[in-house]
């Protein structure tokens, strides 16, 4: 464990510190790091269903009944919810409910939030993109005790730094136990949505098992409930003795916004804690509104802001066993074998491609 230290897994990218002129102009002041680029994966490509355990009784309470499509149907048209799962369920005229085949009993106290986290225009529970492309099932091939025992074998190479991410790591059963493993053992970080974080159980977890830092993603700048909370989370995180962190994800068509949750966050987080990452594929911002957004002051950003090349101190490992040297690039290669070697020889086998 080292808390005086920062290190660019510790955002689940590389990252580097930019310098801002008078005139906007952005300089790289770290040309060694350069690193991956969030992509722009919208919800209907990764969703994240949050509800089962947020809004739902505790675990030995679920009522789960398996049903048809035909089945759901019919109890759809009943219930007055129904408008609200319309978008979602019907498709043509035909019943598309090959990811909800499941009907769940709700904790009515909680039932308005769990209207809003499937409202598919405005949720503000649904990630603009998953920069791992995990799914919305949760799906991974990793056991606990080969997270641990792969990185445990790389930090005795040499790793300094391991994050954790790509999906929701607190939807990971044993993410908890990875944590009590590897923290004494290097840096260590986790990156979130926060979402689970609000349940009791989750968080009283937290507190006993705890990591170096956690880094809260805000995805819509404009959504002053996620706001609300992300700022209310990172005073809880640091309270509890654990670095806070933001990455906040900034649209060419929400930098006022999120120039405003830059000032505001800066009140309770210094710009070491602030990542500003661009968003890919479309409505990406220039380097020059990126720099906006923190006032013209020195920031951080992707390593790649200001040109893709393949990075040298950084590697990805996803799910499914298969790494890269960036997160968001294709032509992930296989790991042979669940050590550092696998991980060397995985990368050595990597045909480098730009995400863009």
């Amino acid at each position: 464990m080292i808390t005086d230290k920062e290190y660019p897994a510790t955002h689940s990218m590389a990252t580097s510190w930019y310098c801002v002129d008078e005139d906007g102009n952005v300089g790289i002041f770290d040309i060694e790091d350069n690193g991956p680029v969030p992509v722009g994966e919208y919800r209907q490509n990764c969703v994240d269903e949050v509800f089962y355990e947020d809004f739902t009784f505790d675990e030995a309470q679920f009522k789960r009944l398996h049903l048809s499509p035909d089945q759901i149907s019919q109890m759809l048209e009943s219930m007055d919810i129904k408008d609200v799962w319309e978008e979602s369920v019907i498709d043509n005229g035909q019943i598309n409910v090959s990811w909800m085949d499941v009907i769940v009993q709700i904790d009515m106290d909680k039932f308005d939030i769990f209207k809003k986290a499937h409202e598919l225009d405005a949720s503000p529970y649904h990630p603009l993109f998953c920069y791992n492309h995990s799914t919305r099932e949760g799906n991974t091939l990793w056991k606990p005790q080969e997270v641990i025992d792969f990185a445990s074998d790389c930090i005795v190479h040499g790793v300094k730094a391991v994050s954790l991410g790509g999906g929701e790591p607190f939807e990971y059963e044993g993410v908890f136990d990875v944590i009590d493993a590897l923290y004494p053992k290097c840096y260590l970080s986790v990156t979130s949505n926060g979402l689970h974080l609000e349940n009791k159980k989750m968080w009283e977890m937290l507190t006993d098992h705890k990591p170096d830092k956690i880094h809260i993603t805000i995805h819509k700048p404009d959504n002053e409930t996620e706001v609300n909370r992300v700022e209310r989370q990172v005073q809880r995180i640091a309270s509890i003795g654990i670095k806070p962190g933001l990455n906040l994800l900034v649209g060419a068509d929400k930098v006022a916004q999120a120039k405003n949750v830059y000032e505001r966050m800066s009140k309770v987080l210094n710009s070491e804690q602030i990542i500003l990452v661009p968003q890919r594929y479309t409505n990406t911002p220039t380097s020059k509104q990126l720099a906006s957004v923190s006032g013209g002051k020195p920031l951080q950003s992707p390593s790649c802001l200001l040109k893709c090349q393949r990075p040298k101190n950084f590697c990805s490992v996803s799910w499914d066993k298969k790494v890269n040297s960036c997160s968001f690039a294709p032509n992930k290669e296989k790991l042979k074998l669940l050590d550092y070697k696998g991980l060397i020889e995985a990368l050595e086998q990597v045909k480098w491609k730009s995400c863009q």
